[in-house]
């Protein structure tokens, strides 16, 4: 039998036996049902709320002036920096 072989049983047999002592071994834990609380909606701080009601966004063409920096354009959907060529 190949050295392999004989390590891939070993590895085998380590792993069904760790499966099989944890499928049979009792374990001091008692299950209990869990009654779940009454759902109380949206309530604070999860409340609705206008404060970035009045938000406005912050222009951002030409303030990144790096390649690296090129990739935000995909996010914001226009130019954000310049591509030196």
């Amino acid at each position: 039998m190949s050295r392999r072989r004989q390590t891939g049983r070993i590895v085998a047999g380590i792993v069904l036996g760790s499966l099989l002592y944890l499928l049979v071994s009792p374990v001091p834990i008692a299950p209990i049902a869990w009654d779940a609380p009454a759902d109380a909606g949206l309530v604070h701080p999860f409340e609705r709320n206008n404060r970035l009601a009045s938000a406005q966004l912050a222009a951002l063409t030409g303030v990144f002036e790096t390649r690296d920096a090129l990739w935000l354009s995909s996010l914001f959907g226009h130019r954000v920096g310049k591509l030196d060529q």
